[in-house]
């Protein structure tokens, strides 16, 4: 009978072969993640960098001075105005009244633009990196620090800029919400969504481009009772903003022409270069070649089911597709309502589908010519927006306060234009011009107010169409044609004298590089001392 001898040889000792390796894993981790913080943070110092060169450089325009005026209104003025027709950036004017403390010159008011759209930055990174990659949402980050759409509404006393961060943290929310379903998560996401609404009534087209990409959602995800009890909060707090939209219609928008399909191709060349025209055209290529091979890239997954990562492709393709077409459809049934500015919503998902698209080439030497060719055409599209004119009513106005003269009349044709002209004239000359304001909208100038020995009389405006025209011709009658300062953008300062010796000078012709808009107004100018 034998034995069966087993001779047990020691195994080699891993845990410290498989300790080091974790350490090496861990210690490569961290070192990725703060390159990518690093390049995050040079990508956010070059969106600053745009966002505040040449900040005050040009003048409000009417919009920005109505976002001034209604932020130094008495609150019961305020309240009065948002009720009955402005109630469409209530958050943003409520913001404003507080930030006007610090003063309400140009680069003061713009810089509380520019603070969302800094955040901006760093919110569409995580939305990318969350739904995609962490290239993804780098090339996203880099993307909308140069773009050019996003530097020129960041350098607007307007909603916009806070408009685009609501949007993008909406969605942010929404991904969370839905992926993390818990209480604390869908109230967050339903305080971000309203306040969105209540920046600009169009954030609720985004809201509606979100909740239909459930419909692509693996069911188990989708917990009904949270999602439906957070629509129905959401419905709540927005019905007065609804109410308005359906009640308070005076013709805001009604300057808005029917859209046609060649619109889209100028939205997509709006939000890739601010309608830049050769950069522009070759960069709104690069953006929709991107697009191309993100869809591309969804298309090869080939799978029917719903899937997480199905899903969150759908919601981003949805946020920059459905908003359009719900406006298309909304303007056509009647009520045009087809903005590029107002589709500025679409603006991080159109950034985001590209830089996901980038991310998708697998050539290494491409990947970098298109990210460098992207960037190159972005800086000439902020460039060409940098030297773009605005409505120029500082020097117009300027030019004005300081020609006028005890007993002389001011009119400013057509009615929208006393607010930038009271703005630029309290800050070149408080009170040197006091108009007695008798705001008309038609060509019908009233000059029985007027005495006969009224020394000069001032026609600014921003039209040449019939009205203008017949204004001019009114005044010719009356007065003797003396001289004319033409801006950009077809606005004319002309000044008529009394028929008086003294005062007829001559027939001269002045053209002025700059922009404005008007105002009809009558009044008498009073010495300054």
């Amino acid at each position: 009978m034998s034995a069966n001898v087993f001779i047990l040889e020691p195994k080699p000792d891993i845990a410290p072969q498989a300790a080091e390796n974790c350490a090496s894993r861990r210690k490569l981790g961290s070192a990725y993640t703060r390159a990518c913080y690093l390049i995050l943070f040079s990508e956010l110092l070059i969106a600053a960098g745009l966002r505040l060169l040449h900040l005050g450089d040009k003048s409000l325009w009417v919009d920005e001075c109505a976002s001034v005026f209604f932020a130094q209104q008495h609150w019961t003025d305020f309240w009065r105005a948002m009720w009955h027709s402005e109630a469409n950036m209530l958050s943003y004017y409520l913001l404003l009244r507080g930030w006007i403390h610090l003063g309400n010159t140009e680069s003061t008011v713009r810089i509380l633009s520019v603070i969302p759209a800094l955040l901006t930055v760093p919110c569409i990174y995580a939305l990318g990196a969350r739904l995609f990659s962490t290239r993804t949402g780098l090339i996203a980050a880099l993307l909308l620090s140069l773009n050019a759409c996003h530097v020129a509404y960041s350098q607007e006393a307007r909603s916009y800029s806070l408009l685009l961060l609501c949007c993008t943290v909406s969605t942010l929310c929404f991904v969370n919400a839905i992926e993390r379903s818990t209480v604390r998560n869908w109230s967050i996401y339903v305080l971000i969504s309203v306040i969105g609404v209540y920046t600009h009534f169009f954030a609720g087209l985004l809201m509606l481009a979100q909740w239909l990409s459930i419909a692509f959602l693996p069911r188990q995800m989708v917990h009904w009772r949270k999602l439906l009890a957070s629509a129905s909060v959401i419905g709540v707090l927005i019905s007065p903003s609804l109410w308005f939209m359906f009640t308070r219609d005076v013709g805001q928008i009604d300057f808005i022409p029917h859209p046609g399909l060649r619109e889209l191709y100028h939205l997509a060349l709006f939000l890739a270069s601010d309608g830049g025209k050769a950069a522009g055209a070759l960069l709104t290529i690069i953006y929709l070649a991107g697009i191309s091979i993100a869809l591309w890239n969804f298309a090869a997954l080939r799978t029917d089911k719903p899937s997480p990562e199905r899903w969150r492709f759908i919601l981003i393709f949805n946020c920059l597709w459905a908003p359009i077409a719900l406006d298309l459809c909304i303007s056509h049934l009647g009520k045009e309502i087809f903005y590029y500015r107002y589709l500025l919503i679409c603006l991080p998902a159109f950034v985001l589908l590209a830089a996901y698209g980038f991310s998708c080439i697998p050539s290494r030497a491409w990947h970098a010519l298109t990210l460098a060719a992207t960037a190159a055409l972005s800086l000439a599209a902020v460039g060409l927006y940098y030297s773009r004119p605005k409505d120029n009513w500082r020097e117009a106005t300027r030019y004005l306060v300081s020609n006028t003269h005890a007993g002389e009349t001011v009119i400013l044709y057509p009615a929208y234009a006393e607010l930038p002209f009271s703005y630029y004239q309290e800050r070149f000359k408080p009170a040197s011009v006091a108009l007695n304001n008798r705001p008309q909208l038609s060509n019908r100038i009233s000059l029985a107010a007027d005495p006969d020995h009224s020394d000069a009389v001032w026609l600014l405006s921003s039209r040449n169409d019939d009205n203008t025209a017949s204004m001019r011709q009114a005044l010719s009658d009356r007065y003797q044609f003396h001289d004319e300062l033409t801006y950009a953008e077809g606005i004319r300062l002309v000044r008529y004298f009394n028929r008086h010796p003294s005062n007829l000078a001559g027939g001269t012709v002045q053209t002025r590089d700059t922009g404005l808009f008007s105002y009809f107004i009558e009044g008498e100018a009073q010495q300054h001392e």
